[in-house]
């Protein structure tokens, strides 16, 4: 036990060290390319990451996180999980590729469908590198991980964005550095498990591995769908520009808090998933962890929205503005969902994923509610970024009550 508790703060800090490191770094070359690109550039490619999103989440199925849940996995349940990843990303990158011309006319926004293709090639690069992932995340190996995703989705990404966007290639700098990043970070994920990793076809891997991974698959889909319905929605109702605004202020508003509670959570899935059963200390955990971001959050939140104007001038220039505003909201906003996200890895770990799936359905009703109104009615933008922070809050209490039930009926 002691020994999964020292591995375990030592990820934290890895995972939350590198996470910072990472972000001061993006800031600065941040900084440097909003000044080189525009609002409208970072608009399109927003939309465009919304659909690479979903076609990623189903390239996953679920499948990773079966690996880091299960307690006991074997060889051929690894390999069933290789195998259907790569399947899955050759299958969506195909679906995606007919559907281009579709989804280009319904936002009539130059260039997306061919921004779309080529991002969605990541399909085939990241699912030859899940299983891999999967088995280091299980391990506890992020050490080894928060060097791999520094180097590559922070320097090379970063570093090539700027040459190119200096260079005067506008958008496709934002393309051709998410393309580089992630194909070097496949190549060397792939090579530090590829001893491991096999094809199989046995039916009996499969189902052991499909128990979890369907299920889990649907939470990763409607927490997609949760994350990226407001970009697309601005992006279909205000356009490009606006889109623009919104991304790169939700960018700095949730940068800060992203980076501590992203890396707490993902070392929590697989530190629950080995405490399975030992309730007492799982609750111990859950409650300093929660009272710790929370305090952490509500002061980094509130700082922030009190000097946005000079965040904003200063960070991303003259031009970005009119991003000061939905700034102030959004730091409110990422607070409370980042801080509901904190809720996931006690329910995914113990299996209670039908929990999960009732409690996201519900403000993905209202958001939906929402922009029906705001469609209608033609409210700006303001009055659309009050009412997503408020039904953020909401999410967030109902999250924080059935998560501290289900830890109460353990005790039981």
């Amino acid at each position: 036990m002691d020994s999964i508790k020292r591995k375990a703060l030592s990820s934290i800090k890895w995972t939350v060290g590198r996470n910072f490191l990472a972000s001061f770094i993006a800031m600065f070359f941040s900084v440097i390319i909003a000044r080189l690109l525009t609002p409208e550039d970072f608009g399109t490619v927003a939309v465009a990451n919304a659909f690479v999103a979903f076609g990623s989440v189903l390239t996953r199925m679920g499948l990773g996180a079966a690996i880091i849940q299960k307690k006991e996995i074997e060889t051929e349940e690894v390999s069933a999980c290789f195998t259907s990843s790569i399947v899955l990303g050759v299958l969506f990158f195909l679906i995606i590729w007919f559907n281009l011309n579709r989804i280009e006319s319904f936002f009539d926004v130059p260039e997306l469908g061919a921004i779309i293709l080529l991002l969605s090639f990541t399909f085939i690069l990241q699912s030859i590198i899940i299983t891999s992932t999967s088995l280091l995340e299980r391990n506890l190996e992020y050490k080894f991980l928060s060097k791999v995703e520094f180097f590559t989705h922070t320097i090379i990404k970063s570093a090539t964005i700027l040459i190119l966007a200096y260079l005067g290639y506008g958008v496709w700098s934002i393309v051709s550095g998410v393309l580089l990043a992630v194909s070097v970070s496949t190549i060397i994920l792939f090579l530090k498990n590829r001893q491991v990793i096999r094809f199989t076809f046995k039916k009996s891997a499969y189902s052991n591995i499909y128990k979890y991974s369907i299920k889990y698959s649907f939470i990763q889909l409607l927490d997609y769908i949760y994350g990226n319905m407001n970009t697309l929605f601005i992006g279909k109702h205000y356009g490009a520009v606006t889109t623009g605004l919104y991304d790169r202020s939700w960018m700095l508003a949730r940068l800060p808090i992203s980076n501590i509670i992203v890396g707490v959570n993902r070392v929590m899935f697989p530190l629950y998933s080995r405490l399975q059963g030992q309730i007492n200390e799982s609750s111990k955990i859950f409650f300093s962890n929660l009272l710790l971001m929370g305090a952490t959050c509500s002061i980094i939140a509130g700082g922030m929205a009190a000097i946005s104007e000079e965040i904003i001038t200063v960070l991303l220039g003259g031009k970005w503005l009119g991003a000061i505003e939905p700034f102030k909201y959004l730091c409110i906003f990422s607070s409370f969902e980042y801080l509901a996200s904190i809720m996931f890895s006690p329910m995914d770990s113990n299996n209670r994923l039908k929990d999960r799936f009732i409690f996201k359905l519900i403000p993905l009703f209202f958001r939906l509610i929402v922009y029906y109104f705001i469609y209608k009615q033609q409210f700006n933008f303001s009055v659309f970024l009050i009412t997503i922070s408020f039904i953020e809050f909401i999410y967030f209490l109902l999250y924080l009550s059935r998560a501290a039930r289900i830890l109460q009926e353990g005790q039981k």
